[in-house]
């Protein structure tokens, strides 16, 4: 039983998606996750909370998981959020994640073993 528990606790932890993917297109686009501003040539994956930057001249677009864009213009910063905005709630409807779908069928699987497991159980 335990060993159940932690193979679905393994699988969440390593089921990690990065937020967002960054796209330079034109000019100079700088990506800062945490190791400070390093430019962006073609595209970079970049998790919540990472900040970008269109310099001067400069023309980007942030891709949600969902599929939501965020397009960023000359001299803008953006924080890269840990939901999209483009989700649920927020104007426009997100496509299921299969990340999402995943993670259902493991906390399925895990619950129905746990309530197999305590109507099989001997003690009251």
């Amino acid at each position: 039983m335990r060993s159940v528990i932690a193979f679905a606790l393994l699988v969440a932890a390593t089921s990690y998606s990065w937020a967002a993917t960054v796209t330079g297109v034109q000019g100079q686009v700088l990506v800062n996750s945490g190791n400070g501003f390093r430019p962006v040539q073609g595209a970079v994956q970049a998790g919540p909370g990472a900040r970008v930057v269109v310099n001067q001249g400069g023309q980007a677009s942030v891709q949600y998981d969902d599929g939501c864009i965020v397009p960023l213009s000359a001299g803008q910063l953006y924080t890269i959020a840990a939901v999209s905005p483009c989700g649920p709630g927020q104007g426009a409807a997100a496509p299921v994640n299969g990340l999402a779908i995943g993670a259902a069928v493991v906390g399925a699987a895990v619950g129905g073993v746990i309530l197999l497991n305590g109507l099989n159980s001997a003690s009251p």
